[in-house]
């Protein structure tokens, strides 16, 4: 029973995308799961922040926009990719408790792995 528990939970999380976890993450302010995507440097455009942030100053600032900002919903408007990049987007709007904001996350493939290039949290 256990290995079939396991099984099914491998496929579930396994068989997810990228855009499909970071989407679930964003709508739950889950800021754990959103950092394990990060690169080491990330452009994060988050209300009083543009800049590029080392891992950890990008998380801090994340976490922050979540303590003042409680999710309510997230839905993704569009999503892509680059051709010839390796690289994939996706625009979202994300309903808090207080305001509404549009969403954009760029990933790019590093070693098999789609690694967050840039975040922004803007206000609609």
């Amino acid at each position: 029973m256990k290995s079939l528990f396991f099984a099914l939970f491998a496929t579930v999380t396994y068989g997810q995308t990228s855009s499909q976890t970071l989407s679930k993450a964003i709508a739950a302010g889950d800021v754990l799961t959103i950092s394990s995507y990060l690169d080491e440097t990330v452009e994060v455009c988050l209300l009083n922040i543009d800049d590029f942030l080392a891992k950890e100053k990008a998380i801090e600032a994340i976490k922050s926009f979540y303590a003042k900002h409680s999710p309510k919903s997230f839905n993704i408007i569009h999503q892509g990719e680059s051709k010839g990049k390796g690289s994939q987007y996706f625009i979202g709007n994300l309903k808090t408790d207080s305001d509404s904001f549009r969403v954009f996350i760029a990933t790019e493939n590093a070693d098999g792995k789609e690694l967050i290039q840039q975040i922004r949290f803007e206000i609609e």
